[in-house]
């Protein structure tokens, strides 16, 4: 059997023993090892014979002892059998050691450990540290989110304050984790933040030597490491003149404003000086801006000091670079010096502002000298303004003064023999009407007037008749008498008669129309008569020979047109 023993000369089964670390299974045939973690020291058979070790302890199987019980990692033996590590301290391994401290740039803040935490990267903690805390970062760093980071430059770390600081004005550090800031050299500091280096301070650049000194005509306003700016051109500092750059300043001059622009010129950036234009002038050193010219003067040239008066008459024109004469007045006559406006002379005008000529008044107008306006050009008597011209009085109307006034119109029954009429005198009756007590009235029945006048009308020609509601303005107007017709018996220029019509003819109308043939079965009596009863059988026709010229047919007798009455 196995793992068993029994007494010499032993009689029965049941004096095999199961040996110390083993336990009885039940069966004779062997026994089972004592588990890990218990021990038996007895030689025995009992369901009870494993022991189990102390707490935080551990047994290989088939122990024999208690002392086969060792401490597990992270407990050290003791007088009640196995205590936990405490903080700062650990044990690896199981067994009867003790508990360890935990070593230089480690750390262990936990009971039962069994191995120390590292400190942060280049960091360090003394021996037998228990917390994190006691980890502190290397001269230079400072912990930043669970990482001791050296300080950046522009930044040191004084081993004191556990944070970064920054280098003072004057001092730099130019690589991370440094303990102290380096000085700047003379003429120069650390203006630019963080303090990573040093710049010549304004007024100085930086050569081969170290910051040196600016020139005289050059400056420099900015720290920094640049080299000094020249003086604009066109320019000048302390009242002097330089005669390659036409500016100046001081050595070690630190502001552009050193470099003073001249008269004339005005900044333009910080290297130029920039002319002033037309219509604009600087009188004083180092404008910012250009003035305008004043009203009333001007500038025809560029970098200009001052601006010139302009002439008499005049003003200053919208870009302020020349001067324009002024409503009425003409520009200067090429040559004259000094210029001055021209008056606009009679009868002529200029309405606006500038270096056009006058302009002549419409025909048939006036007006005085320097006139500014078309409506100073005034209408000659008889005319009248519109559309931009004198307009003549029409037929009916009349104007005697000058003006641009409306004509004046005569009265309903009289009119002007002529337009352009200058007076009322010229008002006088129509043909057809003469005066009656200041009024125009219509010619009386067999009355004519052909004429424009205040005359009386006329009485008709013989045998002859008119009515006054026919306005008879002419002598043809009064119609012949019925029997007679307006057939002259003498050659033109004679007057037109009414004559009697000749036997055989005969007309029962007035009118100025022919005497007509008579019937065949009549004839007139007389001359001027009605109708007789003709001779039987005989035609008679009593009418003398005429001529065409003597009939003037359908042309003018006595120098008067030939109208035909109904």
């Amino acid at each position: 059997m196995h793992f068993m023993q029994s007494p010499p000369a032993s009689g029965v089964q049941s004096a095999c023993l199961c040996n110390q670390g083993y336990h009885f299974s039940g069966s004779y045939v062997t026994c089972m090892a004592c588990g890990a973690g218990t021990y038996k020291g007895t030689v025995s058979n009992g369901p009870d014979d494993c022991q189990a070790c102390t707490s935080h302890s551990l047994s290989p199987e088939a122990s024999v002892a208690p002392s086969d019980c060792a401490c597990n990692a992270g407990f050290t033996p003791d007088e009640q059998g196995c205590a936990a590590c405490e903080p700062g301290l650990f044990k690896e391994q199981p067994g009867g050691a003790g508990c360890e401290s935990c070593a230089e740039g480690k750390f262990n803040p936990h009971l039962k450990a069994t191995k120390c935490l590292d400190c942060y990267d280049n960091s360090a903690s003394p021996e037998g540290s228990d917390a994190q805390t006691d980890c502190v970062c290397d001269p230079g760093r400072v912990l930043l989110d669970e990482d001791c980071r050296g300080c950046a430059e522009g930044k040191f770390d004084n081993g004191e304050t556990e944070q970064c600081l920054d280098c003072a004005g004057g001092t730099y550090t130019n690589k991370p984790g440094l303990t102290v800031c380096a000085a700047c050299g003379p003429d120069s500091a650390s203006h630019d933040s963080p303090h990573v280096a040093c710049q010549c301070n304004a007024g100085f650049a930086l050569e081969a030597a170290g910051c040196v000194v600016c020139a005289a005509d050059t400056y420099k306003d900015v720290h920094g490491n640049q080299r000094c700016t020249p003086c604009q051109t066109n320019s000048q500092s302390n009242s002097q003149t330089n005669s390659q750059s036409n500016s100046q300043s001081p050595a070690g001059a630190t502001e552009q404003e050193h470099c003073q622009c001249n008269q004339g010129y005005r900044q333009e950036g910080d290297s130029v000086c920039a002319a002033c234009g037309m219509g604009e002038y600087s009188d004083a050193l180092d404008s910012a801006e250009c003035s305008a010219c004043e009203p009333g003067t001007f500038n025809d040239e560029e970098a200009q000091t001052e601006c010139a008066p302009c002439w008499a008459d005049s003003q200053s024109n919208a870009e302020l670079t020349g001067c324009d004469c002024l409503q009425g007045f003409a520009p200067p006559v090429p040559g004259s010096d000094p210029p001055w406006c021209q008056e606009c002379g009679a009868n002529s005008f200029k309405s606006i502002v500038g270096n056009e000529q006058c302009d002549a008044c419409p025909p048939d107008s006036v007006s005085e000298p320097v006139s500014s306006a078309l409506a100073q050009c005034l209408c000659n008597p008889g005319f009248f303004f519109e559309d931009g011209a004198c307009q003549a009085c029409e037929r009916g109307f009349h104007k005697g003064w000058t003006g641009n006034d409306a004509c004046t119109p005569c009265s309903a029954t009289s009119t002007t023999e002529f337009p352009q009429s200058t007076g009322p005198e010229a008002c006088v009756c129509r043909p057809a009407y003469e005066p009656t007590d200041a009024v125009c009235v219509a010619c009386r029945a067999d009355t004519y007037k052909a004429e424009f006048s205040n005359e009386a009308c006329s009485p008709c020609r013989a045998n002859s008749s008119s009515l006054a509601e026919n306005l008879a303005d002419e002598q043809y107007d009064c119609l012949c008498d019925p029997g007679f017709d307006d057939h002259p018996r003498v050659v033109a220029p004679a007057p037109c008669e009414c004559e009697p019509c000749v036997p055989g003819r005969h007309k029962d109308t007035l009118s100025n129309g022919e005497c007509a043939a008579c019937g065949t079965a009549a004839l007139t009596s007389a001359r001027g008569g009605g109708d007789v009863p003709a001779v039987q059988g005989a035609l008679v026709d009593a009418r003398p020979e005429r001529t065409d010229a003597l009939r003037l047919r359908g042309g003018l007798c006595a120098g008067a047109r030939r109208r035909v009455s109904l």
